[in-house]
């Protein structure tokens, strides 16, 4: 007896070890994967589990706060800090402490609303590598692995990111309304919602006027106050059309297409903008039942 409670007990150590510490539970309509096991209804997540739906969604609910619903044919690796997302889809709630990472490209999407309500995200990995970050509630940042910010989001706002064409990791291209105060060149873009500094000969006659500017952002100088970075224009023109009515930063809108398209750059990733972005779809699943053999 005393040999067996010992093997439980280091079997359970083991187990601990390797796997982590709980860090909320997971529940479903149907089946999931869980390292590999499969699972029906309900589980518990530790630190760093590797969790795969199949036909039905499961709600991941995080002791920090974190309540996070998995799409169908989605999979992800859950930690207390963070949801890294390596293929289909997931949406939910983002506290302070918690965020969302994205195999592909490498994102990170945090929450920004100051007002003390968790905003809320949804993020879809689609298999062309193209992502799609949506904005449910609140404010998001959308930045790349070295922390870049790639996109602000407002509520009701999603844009589309894929790797630029070019290839050039550093490439910018932004376009809105160039500003200039204290000295300074400001412009920001109108798909992002991010403000760069923009540097180079000949730009003053641009200020006041939409624009679009293309360049590359310049390491170890401190861009001008409100800037997140600055770009070194190479070139400056003025965009073919005009905007459509009533655009704001992040022309997006859930549910709808901009009248067109747009396109901003960040350091080599490619944001569009007049995307819509629907829900995470909960699908159905059914545990078999097993007849009873008769006697």
């Amino acid at each position: 007896m005393k040999s067996l409670i010992y093997t439980l007990l280091l079997t359970f150590s083991l187990t601990a070890s390797t796997f982590g510490a709980v860090i909320g539970t997971i529940t479903s309509s149907g089946r999931f994967e869980m390292e590999g096991a499969t699972i029906w209804n309900q589980g518990t997540l530790l630190e760093g589990s590797r969790v795969a739906t199949g036909p039905a969604a499961s709600r991941l609910q995080l002791a920090g706060g974190g309540d996070l619903r998995l799409g169908v044919a989605s999979r992800a690796r859950v930690y207390a800090d963070r949801l890294l997302l390596e293929s289909g889809s997931v949406q939910g709630r983002l506290p302070g402490n918690f965020r969302m990472e994205t195999a592909a490209l490498g994102l990170r999407i945090e929450g920004e609303d100051a007002s003390g309500v968790a905003p809320q995200a949804q993020i879809q990995l689609n298999k062309d590598g193209k992502v799609l970050v949506a904005s449910l509630a609140g404010s998001l940042a959308v930045r790349n692995p070295q922390g870049l910010l790639l996109a602000r989001l407002v509520e009701g706002n999603a844009v589309e990111l894929s790797g630029s064409q070019s290839g050039a990791t550093a490439s910018t291209k932004m376009t809105g309304v160039l500003k200039h105060a204290n000295g300074k060149y400001t412009i920001t873009d109108e798909v992002t919602g991010v403000t760069a500094e923009v540097r180079g000969d000949e730009i003053a006659k641009f200020v006041g006027k939409r624009v679009t500017v293309t360049g590359d952002l310049a390491t170890g100088v401190t861009p001008a106050a409100g800037s997140e970075y600055v770009v070194v224009a190479k070139s400056v023109g003025i965009p073919a059309g005009a905007p459509a009515a009533g655009t704001t930063a992040n022309a997006a809108v859930l549910g709808g297409m901009s009248t067109a398209a747009k396109v901003g750059i960040v350091a080599g990733i490619a944001v569009a903008g007049g995307v819509s972005a629907g829900v995470v779809a909960a699908g159905s699943d059914e545990q078999p039942t097993v007849s009873p053999q008769p006697q």
